[in-house]
């Protein structure tokens, strides 16, 4: 092996590099944010974006509950189940909507779409819990 030179390798440039400057250089350019993640809540309305798709991470069920995810709608009169889970287990997406629900961490998010020129629609998360039986019962 050969030792170490002490010169450098290329030549140097021409013209030397410029010195600092008092003002901060531009912003750096970068895609936009294009999602919100929020924590989804029983009972708390979720507003979908009119720009961006929502990642709502989604509460647990306990043992012997079912939360549902509905898609609720002023101009209807019935909900649309979006997603449920019950006992405990995984959230799953409903028919028809289909919307993604990623189960691959814990908690489980489910995207909703933006919702551009739609202003009367929400999402709820609700609690069908079976009321405890008395021994009367």
């Amino acid at each position: 092996t050969s030792s170490p030179t002490s010169s450098p390798a290329s030549e140097p440039t021409s013209s030397p590099t410029s010195s600092p400057t008092s003002s901060p250089s531009a912003t750096p350019t970068s895609a936009p944010i294009t999602s919100d993640e929020v924590t989804g809540e029983i009972d708390v309305p979720i507003n979908p974006s009119a720009t961006s798709e929502i990642f709502v991470s989604m509460p647990p069920s306990n043992s012997g509950s079912l939360l549902i995810l509905s898609k609720v709608s002023e101009d209807n009169e019935h909900d649309v189940q979006i997603a449920r889970s019950y006992d405990g287990n995984p959230w799953e997406t409903l028919q028809p909507l289909l919307l993604p629900v990623d189960c691959q961490q814990d908690p489980c998010v489910v995207t909703i779409p933006s919702h551009a020129s739609v202003s009367a629609i929400h999402y709820i998360i609700r609690d069908y819990n079976p009321p405890v039986k008395t021994d009367d019962q």
